[in-house]
C-alpha cells in the first residue's frame, strides 16, 4: 500500500465515523427532547390535579360557610380535607 492509499482510507474511516457520531447526537437529542416533554406533561397533569383540589376544598369550604352561618367546625373540616385528599 502507498501512502496515498493509505490517507484516503484513513480519511473514508473519518468521515464514516463522522457520520456515526452525528446520528447518535440527532438520536441523543431527539430522546432528551421526548423525555423533557413527557416530564412536563406530568410535571402539568400533578399540578393541575393540585390546583383542582385546592379549588373544590376552597369552594366546599365557602358553600359549608354559607349553610352554617359563617363557622366551620374541626371535625367537618378534617372530612371535606380528607375527601378533597385521600
Amino acid at each position: 500500500m502507498t501512502v496515498t492509499m493509505l490517507q484516503e482510507l484513513i480519511e473514508l474511516y473519518n468521515a464514516e465515523h463522522e457520520e456515526e457520531i452525528r446520528q447518535a447526537r440527532e438520536q441523543h437529542e431527539q430522546l432528551m427532547g421526548q423525555r423533557g416533554a413527557d416530564r412536563y406533561n406530568k410535571h402539568y397533569t400533578v399540578c393541575s390535579q393540585v390546583v383542582i383540589d385546592i379549588v373544590d376544598l376552597t369552594t366546599r369550604i365557602a358553600e359549608y360557610r354559607e349553610f352554617t352561618n359563617k363557622s366551620v367546625l374541626r371535625c367537618c373540616f378534617s372530612s371535606m380535607i380528607c375527601a378533597v385528599f385521600p
